[in-house]
């Protein structure tokens, strides 16, 4: 366990994809995450970020109003200590690139095991970077 909990925003336009990863949180003794709060498209995401500077977003690509390319594009720029990691069903190097060019620092797909995916959490929020895709 880390000092203080870790400080997440998830971004998901997926209702219940995004209550089962705050479940997940809860249940899981390996790091302990503060859930801030949540977003369904990049532009909410977006104000959220504003309002609560999180340490870790955690943001879908594939979002309704604004996706969540533009979205990192846009915290990266405004808020350059908050990291991001992209979680998402896009298994291809235009969206993998899109993020990195946005200046996420890391990249996980939606099918990938819990232990994976608190690594990658932890990682980041170390300073490193993680991305875990079949390229």
């Amino acid at each position: 366990m880390l000092g203080q909990p870790i400080k997440i925003v998830i971004a998901d336009d997926n209702s219940p994809f995004r209550n089962a990863l705050k479940k997940l949180f809860g249940k899981t003794s390996e790091v302990d995450v503060e859930v801030l709060g949540e977003a369904e498209n990049g532009e909410q995401l977006v104000r959220l970020v504003e309002e609560k500077q999180p340490d870790i977003v955690i943001s879908d690509i594939g979002m309704p109003v604004m996706n969540g390319i533009d979205a990192t594009r846009i915290i990266k720029r405004r808020f350059p200590n908050v990291k991001v990691i992209a979680f998402s069903l896009f298994d291809d190097v235009n969206h993998i690139n899109g993020m990195i060019n946005a200046g996420a620092s890391g990249y996980l797909l939606k099918n990938i095991s819990i232990e994976d995916f608190i690594s990658g959490i932890t990682s980041v929020y170390g300073g490193s970077t993680y991305f875990k895709t079949s390229l």
